[in-house]
């Protein structure tokens, strides 16, 4: 196996590296508490989101790559409008939880 390509990533820990459904786009996560966005044929940051408190845990794009669904430590699952960057909903676990699954979108 040969490395096939670098990303300048400054995201400290990367917790999620994920394509999106055709490969023309890649989303990291990381212990920064930010997602990024990245043309992978070319290691370009396309946009950085935020709005998690603590670092991503996962994170999925939708199969019209028009929304994001992240999961963080903060124990907060966010749905992302792509384009804006804007959180159209915030689901908050209680505080009895300790662990929580992110879903897929269908």
């Amino acid at each position: 196996m040969q490395l096939e390509r670098k990303f300048p990533a400054a995201q400290g820990a990367i917790r999620c590296v994920r394509y999106n459904i055709d490969g023309n786009y890649c989303l990291t996560s990381g212990s920064d508490r930010t997602i990024k966005l990245w043309k992978p044929d070319s290691s370009l940051a396309i946009k950085t989101y935020t709005g998690h408190s603590q670092e991503v845990l996962d994170v999925h794009s939708s199969f019209d790559n028009s929304r994001l669904c992240s999961g963080g430590g903060d124990k907060r699952v966010l749905y992302i409008d792509v384009m804006s960057g804007k959180i159209v909903k915030k689901y908050q676990a209680h505080a009895g939880i300790k662990k929580f699954f992110l879903l897929i979108f269908k």
